[in-house]
């Protein structure tokens, strides 16, 4: 009997040690996010690749703008259309917080021309942490010739 107590004594002690090990183990393989801060502050980031299959663009920077309650994010880009950057755009923005995936969609009208900066932004409720800006994907919407005529807002 004596050797049976010991035997299941040694089972359990090897039992919570593997339990120990596993637990260490499981903590050393998560993602580090200890290094990225979970408080939204000001960013500024000039180095993004700009997808614009419409309108021929350089991205200027991606900015951010932390206020009580929002970011205020902006967009700006350098219209390079000889003929300039006239319409109604969309503007997908992939970023990450907290090491997580995240897209911000932004939408806007532009009247550039050739070598004129547009900004085009919008705020951003609750505020997140930005850890950093991936790509800007900028659509099309739709397109009009400076000069023509525009409908009459109706009141």
């Amino acid at each position: 009997m004596a050797l049976t107590g010991r035997v299941v004594w040694l089972v359990f002690a090897a039992a919570v040690v593997a339990a120990v090990i596993l637990v260490l183990a499981s903590r050393s393989c998560r993602p580090d996010h200890s290094s990225l801060s979970s408080t939204p502050a000001d960013f500024d980031i000039d180095s993004v690749t700009v997808q614009s299959p419409d309108l021929a663009v350089e991205l200027v920077s991606v900015r951010g703008a932390v206020h009580p309650g929002y970011i205020d994010w902006a967009c700006l880009l350098t219209c390079s259309e000889p003929d300039g950057c006239h319409g109604e755009v969309e503007l997908e923005v992939a970023f990450q917080s907290l090491g997580e995936d995240r897209t911000l969609r932004l939408a806007g009208r532009i009247d550039a021309a050739d070598g004129e900066i547009m900004r085009i932004g919008r705020a951003q409720r609750p505020p997140v942490p930005v850890d950093g800006v991936n790509l800007v994907t900028l659509h099309l919407v739709s397109s009009y010739r400076p000069g023509a005529p525009t409908p009459t807002p109706m009141e």
